[in-house]
């Protein structure tokens, strides 16, 4: 009884995050709009996409989560989402950004406080999936192991010194 009630506090807690996001992208809609601009990872279209599409899901899934009879489906889009949104983080840090990235409306920073925020949410959204507890730990596994491939493949770039020594 425990377990099944630290999981629909789990689903209740992500559901939050992911409305407040949402809401926060449209009530800082130019903040958002500029943050995501400015990364320079996305052409206009996709931008407009992204400015457009990410608000609608971030406010449509934790109802979906929350009211649905059956929220695993929920729970794995909400996996899903999350994975690429840390995908994308680590792409951020990969190439040396560290401005705002267009999370939270614009206002958060790309950093490793965030970035384990994320990883967080990815294990809370993976104890949705089920009772079991090792649902959580592989969904945290394979977080971790992505964050290690995203750093192989997009290595830090560091500036070069002009001292010529």
């Amino acid at each position: 009884m425990d377990l099944v009630l630290a999981v629909r506090g789990a689903r209740v807690l992500v559901a939050v995050v992911l409305f407040t996001a949402g809401v926060s992208k449209v009530w800082g809609f130019r903040r958002f709009r500029h943050a995501l601009s400015a990364t320079r990872l996305f052409n206009r279209p996709s931008v407009a996409l992204i400015l457009i599409g990410v608000p609608v899901v971030e406010l449509t899934l934790p109802v979906w989560l929350l009211v649905s009879i059956e929220s695993r489906p929920a729970a794995w889009a909400v996996v899903l989402l999350l994975f690429l949104f840390t995908a994308y983080i680590v792409v951020l840090r990969s190439l040396g950004r560290d401005g705002a990235c267009g999370c939270l409306g614009g206002r958060a920073k790309i950093s490793d406080p965030f970035l384990a925020l994320n990883l967080g949410l990815i294990v809370l959204a993976a104890a949705g999936l089920s009772e079991t507890t090792a649902v959580p730990f592989l969904a945290a596994g394979g977080t971790l192991l992505m964050l290690r491939v995203g750093q192989s493949w997009f290595p830090r770039r560091h500036a070069i010194s002009g001292s010529g020594s």
